[in-house]
């Protein structure tokens, strides 16, 4: 039986480059400000993160933020999906 997926427009996202590890960036997530602030050090707040160098980053701190993130877009060359977040837990 072939389930309907919910169509989510995502034409407007572009690969972009992570500025700490300069690896292009295929996931885009978004974390509370307050998270953010947390994890990302002063230099790179206002630039490109990739999810992998984004949980390094909270790793080295031991800051929890399984919760944070509900929603997650894969960017590919031909097709983008949305990934929406059933639960989440830390390792």
């Amino acid at each position: 039986m072939a389930m309907r997926r919910e169509r989510t427009d995502a034409k407007g996202f572009k690969l972009q480059k992570c500025m700490v590890c300069n690896c292009t960036d295929k996931f885009n997530f978004y974390v509370p400000d307050p998270v953010w602030r947390e994890v990302v050090p002063r230099e790179y707040q206002k630039k490109v993160v990739c999810l992998p160098c984004f949980d390094e980053l909270a790793r080295k701190k031991t800051f929890d933020y399984a919760d944070s993130i509900d929603v997650l877009y894969f960017a590919g060359r031909q097709a983008s999906f949305k990934f929406q977040a059933v639960s989440a837990q830390s390792v």
